[in-house]
């Protein structure tokens, strides 16, 4: 899925078609919407997606990037554990993508489902700080902010 600015980019990385896609909620207004939209002088054609027709577990083993659309689906807030461990556990992703998958899986999970979104959110605080780089960064952070303390100290006792 490519947004239509990104649409050209992503075909020529992945050397794999590239639909443009428009998402909608269901029992909205918008839930009828056809593939096409018309204007004056512009037709323009997409694929519509309408994700909860579609059975979560269908798309639990398909790309990664496409994990965090599963929780729109049929039975996806159910699965929404597994989706966020199967994003954290792809060591073939760099961890910035990591996290913007992540960050719409958040995104999404919150439209149906606050709670869950915030405690996804604290588990992965939870997972951070146990984590060895963070302890280094924090103890870095309090190293500084010593020395930096002893300095404007001194600098006040003159």
């Amino acid at each position: 899925m490519c947004g239509s600015q990104g649409m050209q980019s992503r075909r020529l990385v992945l050397q794999a078609p590239c639909f443009t896609c428009y998402l909608v909620a269901p029992n909205r207004p918008h839930a009828g919407a056809k593939d096409f939209v018309s204007e004056e002088n512009l037709t323009y054609r997409f694929r519509l997606v309408k994700f909860w027709e579609l059975e979560a577990a269908d798309f639990l083993t398909a790309d990664v990037h496409l994990l965090p659309y599963v929780v729109l689906m049929r039975g996806g807030l159910a699965r929404v554990d597994e989706i966020d461990r199967r994003i954290l556990e792809t060591s073939a992703l760099p961890n910035e993508e990591k996290w913007d998958l992540l960050t719409v899986l958040d995104i999404y999970t919150g439209m149906h489902n606050r709670k869950l979104a915030q405690a996804l959110g604290k588990k992965r605080r939870e997972l951070m700080i146990e984590s060895p780089i963070y302890r280094e960064i924090l103890e870095e952070g309090k190293a500084k902010g010593r020395v930096e303390g002893r300095e404007q100290g001194k600098a006040e006792g003159q």
